[in-house]
C-alpha cells in the first residue's frame, strides 16, 4: 500500500516538475529576450522588479511548497519499534523496515544460536548423568560416615553416640576397614555434626545435588575414603587421610573426565546463550539504524533558485534526490 502511495506522490510530483519546468523555459525565454532591454528605475532612484522576477520568486515559492509535500506523504518507520521488534524477535525491526535478507540473516542466526544451545546442554545432561551414576555405583557413603564415626571414636570425642562397628577384611590386600554394623538416615544425622567436630571444612549435603558431586571429587583428603577401588589401588583403604590427593585411583580419574567432559558441553552451552544475547542487542541496535535509513529513503523536492554569474543573475529550477 505504500509504495503505491509513493508511485502515485512521484507521479503526481513529476508532473508538477514538468509543468514548473515549462513555466521555467517560458520566463527564461522572456528574460533573454528583456535583459537587452535597459533596466528601468522608480521614482526614488531604485531598480524596478520586472514582470519576470515577479515570476521567478512565486515559481520559488511553488517549488517549496511542492518539497514539503512530498516529504510529509511519506510514511515513516519507528526506531523505537524497530528496536523494540529485534530485542524480542532478532530479524524483526528487520521485517519491518522491510530490510527482508537482514532480517533472515538475524532470524537464522538466532535459530541456530538456540538450536546448537540445546544441543550442547544435552549433551552435557547426558554426560552428567553418566557421571552421576558412575559416582552412585562407586561412592560409597557408608565408607565416608562409617570413616568419620572411626576417627571419632579414637579421638574419643565426648556424646558421641553409641554403635557397634564392623571390621572388614580383603583376601590380598593389606589393612582393614572398619564399618557401622547397623547403617540407616538416623544414625547418618545423628552423626553429622563430627564434620565439624573433626575440623573438616565441607558438609556433605543432605540430597544429592551438583554440589555433593562435586565435593566427592575434588576434596579427596576428606571424602576419598568413599572410593571402591582406594583400598585395592593403594593397598590401603585410608591412602587419601595422608596420601598424594594428585594421585588418580583409576575409577576417581574416570570420574574426573566425565565431569570436565560434562562441564566443557555446559561451558559451550552458556556461550551460546551469550551470543544469543549479543545477537538480540546487535539486531536491535541494528534494526533502528534501518529505520532511520528506511525514513531517509530516496526522497525528492524541486528547487528554485537565482545565482549571480559571471555579473548575470541566472535563474535555475532542478530536482533534488536524497537517499
Amino acid at each position: 500500500m505504500y509504495e503505491k502511495r509513493f508511485s502515485d506522490l512521484f507521479l503526481i510530483s513529476t508532473i508538477r516538475f514538468i509543468i514548473l519546468s515549462v513555466i521555467f523555459v517560458s520566463f527564461a525565454t522572456a528574460s533573454d529576450s528583456a535583459s537587452s532591454e535597459p533596466s528601468s528605475s522608480n521614482e526614488i532612484g531604485m531598480p524596478a522588479i520586472d514582470y519576470n522576477q515577479e515570476r521567478f520568486a512565486m515559481l520559488q515559492e511553488a517549488a517549496a511548497e511542492v518539497k514539503v509535500e512530498a516529504k510529509e506523504d511519506i510514511e515513516k518507520k519507528s526506531g523505537i519499534k524497530a528496536a523494540f521488534f529485534s530485542a524480542i524477535v532478532p530479524g524483526g525491526g528487520q521485517f519491518y523496515t522491510k530490510n527482508y535478507w537482514r532480517a533472515a540473516l538475524y532470524a537464522g542466526l538466532e535459530i541456530a544460536l538456540w538450536s546448537a544451545y540445546i544441543i550442547y546442554n544435552n549433551k552435557g545432561n547426558d554426560v552428567d548423568t553418566r557421571m552421576r551414576t558412575f559416582g552412585d555405583e562407586h561412592w560409597n557413603e557408608q565408607q565416608y560416615w562409617s570413616h568419620l564415626y572411626y576417627q571419632a571414636s579414637q579421638k574419643g570425642l565426648d556424646g558421641l553416640p553409641n554403635y557397634r562397628m564392623e571390621t572388614i577384611t580383603r583376601e590380598g590386600l593389606e589393612g582393614e576397614m572398619y564399618l557401622l554394623a547397623e547403617y540407616n538416615p538416623d544414625i547418618v544425622n545423628s552423626i553429622r555434626y563430627l564434620e565439624g567436630e573433626l575440623g573438616y571444612t565441607h558438609v556433605l549435603p543432605n540430597t544429592k545435588t551438583q554440589q555433593y558431586y562435586e565435593m566427592v571429587y575434588k576434596y579427596l583428603h576428606q571424602f576419598g575414603v568413599g572410593w571402591d577401588d582406594v583400598w585395592e589401588t593403594f593397598n590401603d583403604p585410608y591412602y587419601y587421610d595422608f596420601g598424594d590427593l594428585n594421585n588418580l585411583t583409576p575409577n576417581i580419574a574416570y570420574y574426573r573426565d566425565l565431569r570436565n567432559e560434562s562441564n566443557g558441553y555446559y561451558d559451550i552451552a552458556n556461550n551460546m546463550l551469550s551470543v544469543i544475547l549479543v545477537n538480540h542487542v546487535i539486531s536491535a541496535i541494528d534494526a533502528a539504524f534501518a529505520a532511520k535509513k528506511y525514513n531517509e529513503g530516496v526522497q525528492y523536492s524541486f528547487r528554485a533558485s537565482s545565482q549571480r554569474i559571471a555579473g548575470e543573475r541566472l535563474n535555475m529550477l532542478g530536482i533534488v534526490l536524497t537517499w
